[in-house]
């Protein structure tokens, strides 16, 4: 019986394969790896919100990657996914976007750029956007301090990002991202490995005030810094609750709380990013117990929902800082802008560097009497009046050592 004939693959004297036989095996594996969906996966994260909201912190959590970043117009990163298929019991069901494209084994880069907290980068997003604009997750993020700052923040970047999708994509191509943002909850309980349940994929149509901005991306937001809550007080976060839920029910959003300092809800949020732009499957239910980890994912939220939470608040404007150290700190950052123009700010520094500069001002000798001390004190302050023997001993010195130059 003719031994097996091995063919190693490196090494400089080693026999090479016949050409038939090695064209037909590269051939094998070119075709296998073409055929895992992962390497054809096209998607992105795109972060954005005012400076200093802690979304380079956040990401650094979700990336596992302390690593000192560097501020910069469009930051790019990405998070390593891979599906999940240990529980199923509860799942989302995204409008058209089919099952998860590829399986258990299989793995992908999630791209995730960062743009700068200034809008005048914003032309930069279009290199952020995959191909399809459903599979390109878009996350507001605001700091739950200064709370007045939040909605406008969100509204201010919500615009952007509906104006940059505007510009880049066509009009088919935004329509079937919107068709495919709504997302119902299903209780799919019944589904085990045995026993699948059909799901039917007619999904109807949302509520009044539902989904009423839709801008053709899945959209979540993230309230950060979510550890200083107690800085306010139960009602003053439900009011705060109240406006943010407010603003992702009318587009169809998520809502995180979240803290990179404490580490809360950044795994979720991974998980969900994934869930969003892949369709893998998502197995937390609405979390809104704990003021400070709020979780709401798209399509569990109502306006029905929402009035319980109107109904126990008295006022329902956003609250103000209660430490008045974060309210002085804030009003420093926000008058940075002067109001001087170039010119009279260079002519105001040209006359305070005309003025002569004058010496450091002398300290003016305490003058006391012994009228003014008392008995105890001017017994120890007469003897100042006189040479002390450290001014005595180096009065002496200088004498001798100028007998010694002379």
């Amino acid at each position: 019986m003719a031994a097996a004939t091995h063919y190693p693959v490196v090494g400089p004297m080693m026999q090479a394969p016949p050409k038939e036989e090695g064209e037909n095996s590269w051939t094998q594996m070119l075709a296998e790896i073409g055929s895992k969906p992962a390497s054809n996966i096209q998607g992105s994260v795109v972060f954005l919100g005012d400076e200093f909201c802690g979304k380079t912190s956040l990401l650094q959590r979700m990336t596992k990657n302390e690593r000192q970043s560097f501020s910069s117009a469009l930051e790019y990163s990405f998070l390593n996914i891979q599906s999940d298929y240990k529980d199923d019991s509860y799942a989302y069901q995204l409008g058209s976007s089919g099952a998860a494209a590829f399986g258990p084994s299989d793995y992908v880069n999630l791209p995730v750029y960062l743009l700068n907290g200034r809008t005048e980068f914003a032309p930069l997003l279009k290199f952020a956007f995959p191909k399809h604009l459903s599979k390109c997750c878009i996350v507001l993020m605001a700091s739950l301090l200064p709370p007045e700052n939040i909605i406008p923040s969100l509204e201010k970047w919500y615009k952007v990002i509906e104006e940059k999708i505007y510009e880049t994509y066509d009009e088919k191509e935004i329509q079937a991202g919107m068709q495919a943002q709504y997302v119902e909850p299903l209780d799919t309980s019944m589904h085990n490995e045995h026993n699948s349940v059909e799901l039917d994929p007619t999904l109807l149509p949302p509520e009044p005030n539902v989904l009423t901005r839709n801008c053709g991306a899945p959209v979540v937001v993230v309230l950060s810094k979510c550890d200083q809550y107690n800085e306010f007080t139960d009602d003053q976060l439900n009011r705060i609750q109240y406006h943010v839920r407010n603003f992702c029910i009318s587009r169809g959003a998520a809502l995180f709380y979240t803290s990179a300092k404490d580490d809360r809800n950044t795994y979720l949020l991974y998980k969900y990013l994934a869930h969003r732009v892949y369709n893998l499957s998502f197995t937390t239910p609405a979390y809104i117990v704990e003021r400070d980890s709020v979780f709401i994912p798209s399509g569990w939220d109502s306006v029905q929902k929402l009035e319980i939470v109107k109904e126990m608040l008295s006022d329902l404007s956003l609250p103000q800082p209660t430490n008045e150290e974060i309210r002085s700190s804030t009003s420093k950052e926000s008058t940075v802008s002067a109001d001087e123009d170039e010119q009279t700010f260079l002519a105001r520094l040209q006359t305070l560097l005309n003025e002569p500069v004058n010496a450091s001002p002398k300290r003016e000798p305490t003058i006391t009497t012994k009228h003014s001390l008392t008995p105890q004190a001017a017994s120890v302050a007469a003897p100042q009046d006189a040479a002390s023997p450290i001014m005595s001993f180096f009065g002496n010195l200088m004498k001798n050592q100028s007998k010694f130059f002379l």
